[in-house]
């Protein structure tokens, strides 16, 4: 949400939109040097900019298609 650059140790995400844009990796936390690697790879790294829950106008729209029926 906030185009921060994450890892998540853990086995399985809630949030696989984060991973499928780039943003967060999911590792699971098995050793050091897996979780040392994949913070490094995170440092400075960008995912690609989307609108995962759309640009906030939503109650406009719908306002706006009532009110032209």
């Amino acid at each position: 949400f906030y185009r921060v650059p994450c890892v998540t140790l853990r086995d399985e995400t809630e949030w696989i939109e984060l991973i499928e844009t780039g943003w967060n990796r999911l590792v699971p936390p098995r050793d050091a040097e897996s979780i040392a690697h994949w913070v490094l790879q995170a440092i400075g790294s960008q995912g690609r900019p989307v609108e995962l829950y759309g640009g906030g106008l939503a109650a406009r729209r719908i306002a706006e298609v009532l009110l032209s029926q």
